[in-house]
């Protein structure tokens, strides 16, 4: 009865310390984008002059040879399609 009571404690303990750190909610949620972009993107550009003109290169390597193990390949023909759907040419 005893280590019952403790271990109902414990987690009522645990999930108080949860709540009390993380405020009861994850903090990354409303902060979800969709879009895959460089840290060098900035989201506005100071001034009209910031906007720089080029070609935007991506490297996409599959980390396994052959298609034993086709999940990456998978992973970065997903990544290719993200990105040719974010403008990359």
């Amino acid at each position: 009865m005893a280590v019952v009571q403790y271990q109902s404690r414990l987690i009522l303990l645990l999930v108080l310390f949860v709540l009390l750190v993380g405020g009861g909610r994850v903090a990354r949620l409303d902060q979800w984008d969709p879009t895959i972009r460089l840290p060098s993107d900035k989201d506005k550009p100071e001034d009209a002059n910031d906007k720089e003109a080029g070609t935007r290169w991506a490297v996409l390597v599959a980390g396994s040879s052959g298609y034993g193990n086709y999940r990456h390949q998978a992973d970065v023909c997903h990544a290719y399609q993200l990105l040719k759907k974010g403008g990359l040419k």
